[in-house]
């Protein structure tokens, strides 16, 4: 499969990205729901497209307004169509070592430095490597500085922290 890397958003340009389809409509939002939903989105513009499309489509007057109420909701049915769309599938086509790696990874909170997921899956740092582009190519994982990586979909760690058993989410051996 040929993946393209879609680059994260900051978070004033995920805002923007959420607010100004609906601004332009003439429909009210509040500035603190955009927030918090940009926050959720960690500016990946799939989850920023997926939270956008769920927050109208449960909203009872989509056209007037939009509340903080139905942006919640529109992330968690986001975040569900994520994981079953994409967490899944991807997670199945990883080979065991490199869910041992993704877990590892999801240990951390924003990134994780490549030689202390080395100490945690017993490798030495020239294998970590590997399994480093690996993750890269597969789309689970994005270089965030030189030698730290993260996840390129932030909502991933906290699936993988949700689902963990004996090395990760269940879900077969790639």
């Amino acid at each position: 499969m040929n993946r393209q890397t879609v680059a994260q958003l900051d978070q004033p340009a995920a805002q923007s990205a959420l607010r100004r389809p609906l601004v332009d409509r003439g429909v009210h939002v509040s500035v603190d729901a955009i927030r918090i939903a940009a926050s959720a989105t960690g500016g990946h513009p799939h989850m920023i497209q997926l939270v956008g499309f769920h927050a109208w489509d449960h909203a009872r007057q989509p056209d007037q307004e939009i509340t903080s109420d139905d942006l919640r909701a529109g992330i968690a049915t986001a975040e569900n169509t994520i994981t079953t769309h994409l967490f899944e599938p991807m997670w199945r086509s990883l080979s065991d070592k490199d869910r041992e790696f993704a877990t590892a990874m999801s240990q951390d909170d924003v990134e994780s430095k490549i030689g202390t997921l080395a100490e945690r899956c017993r490798v030495s740092s020239s294998y970590a490597g590997v399994y480093r582009q690996r993750l890269i190519a597969a789309g689970v994982a994005t270089p965030s500085r030189y030698g730290y990586l993260r996840f390129a979909q932030p909502v991933m760690r906290d699936w993988i922290r949700a689902h963990r058993v004996e090395g990760g989410p269940e879900g077969g051996s790639g």
